[in-house]
């Protein structure tokens, strides 16, 4: 079955039961007559919904279904635009398309990745009307990754999207997309079946400037580095190691930014998983330890309940 909807829909934590991932997932509350891709894992007879968003004019099937995990892949049924965006354009939103089981790496609990990024344009504004645009990976690379991350990248207000992305031989790098394709990116890791587990973007030490954060190798290396983008150059301003916010086979990363009043801080765990951990960047890292780990210590940190 096709539909056609204009507005791209989203929907986060609502409870599914188990029978209705089996068929039509066109009955959630908000989105009659949708389709979407959907992830959703089991908790006490029930799927949890962790995110739905359904675009306009799209063929559905059932990629993958895992005891724990469910994917649906909505494909566009008209042709798919290829990145020629006016510099007007505004990104509102991404997500990944296109699965994959071509980088055998499941080192977020399953071996699917995904093969392109579907970035949604708005040309003004003020402008109702959106337009979509693909950006796909050669086969060797993937997005390893859970979802893109729409973040601001200037003080211009600039959009882009925040991505995982892995090479076959080289592993990962931290990229920023826009509609014409890429804006910039780290180096990669250097070695195949070496990731990355983003924290976050921000103006981390207040001088006007955009920092991206992340955790080099969570499971090895353990090391938080914080990039700087000058024109289309990510540069490194500081690194610190001993931290994690991943454990291997986690679908989701722990932590992330967060802005009590005094300016931004990143929370992630310490490298042994024993504390709760607020970082700041003001020209270098400054670690400041909140308490012990567990994930409600986690969720309360960023909830600057800490």
């Amino acid at each position: 079955m096709e539909i056609d909807r204009r507005e791209v829909k989203r929907l986060e934590w609502q409870s599914v039961l188990a029978g209705e991932s089996r068929g039509s997932h066109t009955d959630l509350q908000g989105f009659t007559g949708y389709r979407g891709n959907w992830r959703a894992s089991t908790l006490d007879g029930l799927f949890q919904l962790r995110t739905f968003e359904a675009v306009r004019v799209m063929r559905c099937y059932q990629f993958s279904r895992r005891v724990h995990r469910v994917f649906w892949w909505c494909g566009l049924a008209t042709a798919l635009w290829v990145p020629n965006a006016s510099a007007a354009d505004t990104l509102v939103s991404a997500v990944y398309a296109e699965p994959t089981t071509r980088y055998a790496h499941a080192v977020l609990g399953d071996d699917i990745e995904w093969g392109s990024l579907l970035i949604t344009v708005r040309a003004c504004a003020s402008c109702d009307d959106t337009r979509e645009v693909v950006i796909r990976l050669p086969v060797s690379r993937v997005f390893e990754d859970l979802a893109p991350r729409v973040v601001t990248v200037d003080a211009d207000g600039t959009r882009a999207a925040m991505v995982v992305e892995s090479d076959s031989r080289l592993g990962a790098r931290l990229a920023l997309y826009t509609a014409d394709g890429l804006l910039a990116a780290t180096p990669y890791i250097g070695t195949s079946h070496r990731w990355l587990a983003p924290i976050g973007a921000a103006d981390l030490d207040g001088d006007g400037a955009v920092e991206f954060a992340y955790i080099d190798r969570p499971h090895l290396a353990k090391t938080l580095r914080v990039w700087r983008l000058v024109g289309d150059t990510l540069s490194e301003v500081a690194s610190d190691a001993g931290y994690s916010n991943h454990r291997i086979g986690w679908d989701y990363i722990e932590g992330g930014l967060r802005d009590c009043g005094d300016g931004v801080e990143m929370i992630v765990a310490s490298g042994n998983w024993r504390d709760v951990v607020a970082m700041r960047f003001n020209g270098s890292l400054v670690p400041t330890v909140l308490g012990s780990y567990s994930a409600q210590a986690m969720a309360a940190a960023l909830e600057c309940e800490k």
